[in-house]
């Protein structure tokens, strides 16, 4: 897929039989950010994430992202 985007082609659709969609929100995020210095802002969101990224890994789970939504 990742391959046929940077050639600007249009992937073709394909079925997968068991999925699961994981939404993440961080709860209160404008209060704590309030309250922080910009680099503690920084800090938080990359433990959080980064942890996210481990799990995926050693899962072996394929991570998209979708933002602003």
């Amino acid at each position: 897929v990742a391959d046929a985007l940077k050639q600007g082609c249009s992937p073709d659709p394909e079925p997968y039989p068991c999925v699961s969609i994981f939404f993440s929100d961080v709860c209160g995020y404008t209060n704590i950010c309030s309250t922080l210095q910009p680099q503690e802002v920084m800090d938080m969101l990359h433990r959080l994430y980064s942890r996210f990224d481990a799990l995926a890994q050693q899962l072996r789970l394929f991570k998209g992202v979708l933002k602003g939504v």
